[in-house]
């Protein structure tokens, strides 16, 4: 367990800035009506996570 003093690890922060980001997209994407593409379209998903890891994810793990 790490010491309170000095706030939360960077990747907790990471990860929950991410988590934050990805409710808040899916609840307004679900307000506006969106669809996501179906589950067995994998070329779709393969390129969205593709382009959400080198957008989303890789440089916060880089910055910190």
């Amino acid at each position: 367990m790490s010491d309170p003093a000095h706030g939360f690890p960077p990747q907790m922060v990471i990860a929950g800035r991410l988590t934050l980001g990805a409710i808040f997209l899916m609840t307004a994407a679900i307000i506006r009506g969106e669809r996501f593409p179906r589950l067995s379209d994998y070329r779709r998903w393969r390129a969205l996570f593709i382009l959400g890891f080198i957008g989303m994810t890789a440089p916060f793990f880089v910055i910190t």
